[in-house]
């Protein structure tokens, strides 16, 4: 048979199992069913029993490809997916990810099956989490490796896995994603006029540098540090303005605290945000974003736009997408827990700008952070495994 009339190899069939498809993860979904080398199967409940954005209509989004799931919460944590067993046994798949929760009754089930089968399996996965008792961490190893492969979030995951005695043949990291090509056309429109409209809509001093803070105003992320930051700048005759975007619990009280400390009119709350244009312009509109607390999926929205982070150094203490915030390059890094350190490091940050910053934030997150580059890496893990 010659080179030319060869059969063509037929593709690997591979199902994902998700409890539901958030909004944000539909670029990723996308990437992954335009892969031309992985026949992609989605399943998932259609429902969320809490407040997330979650995909519409997962059937319109993936025809042909998207199997509807039954959740059944037995308690707050602890998931049945009816209908997955039947799917796992009757499909004709090489390979099957799910997401690594030990919560989930019946990925425990499919896995072991699995064990008896050629089908390949993988979890997308934190990894550990701190704060677990033993009996949960031995839980979380044994269900770990139960599987052909992890599919993590960072380095510090893989590192944390390797030191409990994972395989590290088995660990694959393949980071996280957000709509980064939206991200890129909106930041590419935005013009400097548009920038300085911005803040001068939001400030007196529309000309001060300005800091950024995304997400739920809750008092576990110690916002208030964000407050004390912008008055010890201003004590030491250093002029800095902070932007809240966002709704939450604290909110009353931070706009008391900056009152009392004499810098309301350098704190402004823009409140919820839910348009990409307008939350884009915000962000590529300050000079940094600044996160006392963990920062997750944050980090990678503001350097999406070219918006450097400043946010605290322990990686126990973090969220794997923190590991884009290189600190020097991509945005400073101050000591956890101590407001002198993120007073200091600010304070630095203002002073000696770090060269061609927008620059490296960008080439962080092409490089490691796009729903293309999340795609070929978990096609790399399946098809190497």
């Amino acid at each position: 048979m010659t080179a030319a009339s060869k059969p063509e190899e037929r593709r690997i069939r591979a199902l994902l199992v998700y409890h539901y498809i958030a909004k944000y993860r539909e670029p990723i979904f996308n990437s992954l069913a335009s892969d031309p080398s992985i026949e992609w199967i989605f399943a998932s409940d259609k429902t969320c029993p809490n407040d997330i954005a979650i995909l519409e209509d997962p059937h319109k989004c993936f025809p042909d490809r998207f199997i509807t799931l039954t959740n059944r919460w037995v308690s707050k944590n602890i998931l049945w997916q009816s209908g997955l067993l039947k799917v796992f046994l009757t499909g004709r798949h090489d390979a099957v990810v799910f997401l690594g929760d030990p919560n989930f009754l019946t990925t425990w089930i499919c896995l072991a099956v699995a064990r008896f089968s050629r089908r390949k399996t993988f979890l997308w996965t934190h990894g550990f989490v701190d704060n677990r008792s033993l009996l949960k961490d031995r839980l979380a190893l044994l269900f770990f490796s139960l599987s052909n492969g992890l599919l993590l979030y960072g380095e510090n995951a893989k590192t944390r896995l390797q030191n409990k005695g994972s395989d590290p043949r088995t660990l694959h990291i393949i980071y996280n994603s957000l709509d980064y090509p939206k991200q890129k056309q909106i930041r590419e429109a935005i013009t400097d006029e548009e920038k300085a409209l911005t803040k001068s809509s939001l400030f007196e001093k529309a000309d001060d540098p300005c800091f950024i803070f995304i997400g739920r105003l809750t008092y576990h992320k110690r916002l208030d540090l964000l407050v004390d930051l912008i008055a010890g700048l201003d004590k030491r005759s250093i002029n800095a303005n902070l932007l809240f975007v966002g709704d939450g619990e604290a909110a009353d009280d931070l706009a008391q605290q900056s009152n009392d400390l004499g810098v309301s009119k350098k704190v402004a709350f823009f409140g919820a945000s839910y348009d990409e244009a307008t939350t884009g312009k915000l962000i590529a509109s300050a000079d940094a974003c600044v996160s006392p607390g963990e920062i997750g999926l944050t980090a990678m929205h503001c350097l999406a736009y070219g918006t450097p982070v400043i946010t605290h150094n322990d990686p126990m203490n973090q969220m794997p997408e923190s590991e884009a915030v290189v600190d020097g390059f991509s945005g400073r890094l101050f000591e956890h827990d101590s407001f002198e350190s993120l007073l200091s490091v600010t304070m630095d940050f203002l002073a000696n700008p770090i060269p061609n910053i927008q620059t490296n934030c960008i080439q962080i997150i092409e490089e490691h952070y796009t729903p293309q580059v999340q795609a070929s890496l978990i096609a790399k893990a399946i098809l190497d495994e």
